[in-house]
């Protein structure tokens, strides 16, 4: 089809890819609580929104030697991987949980990413959080309560 292609013609269909291109990975880059990462949020939507090739639903490990069900996003990828599990299971809707694990391109709106030092967190949080010991399967989680919410407001 490119070969059939002329001039103005070939320079359109190749501007047009190469934005709709760049759109996709700036989507994939920034996770935000609203839109295909907010809280109506569902692995149909992901599905529609970055391609089935990139979205799978399956068995992960879970703390304590347990197992459950998610979805993550860019499996593959180690860099882009998202794991999504969800509140309303039946659904697979109403993400409960977005985890990212090990090294990552996600980006939260306020600059915050894997790898961000601890103090640039607190800056951000506006106080110190809680990490979780270190040592077992949960070791290392952050939870910092308000987060979003409170930076919005200023």
């Amino acid at each position: 089809m490119l070969a059939a292609m002329t001039g103005w013609k070939t320079s359109v269909f190749i501007g047009v890819t190469a934005a709709l291109t760049m759109l996709s990975a700036a989507r994939a880059a920034q996770i935000d609580c609203s839109g295909l990462f907010g809280r109506d949020t569902s692995h149909a939507a992901l599905v529609k929104a970055f391609g089935a090739d990139n979205v799978v639903y399956k068995k992960i490990d879970a703390p304590q030697g347990s197992t459950g069900m998610a979805t993550i996003l860019f499996e593959r990828d180690r860099e882009r991987r998202l794991t999504i599990e969800w509140r309303d299971e039946l659904n697979l809707a109403r993400p409960i949980y977005i985890g990212i694990d090990g090294p990552s391109k996600w980006l939260t709106p306020f600059g915050i990413r894997s790898g961000t030092p601890i103090g640039e967190v607190e800056k951000q949080n506006g106080k110190p959080f809680r990490l979780n010991g270190f040592g077992w399967d949960l070791g290392g989680a952050a939870r910092f309560g308000k987060l979003h919410r409170d930076k919005k407001k200023q």
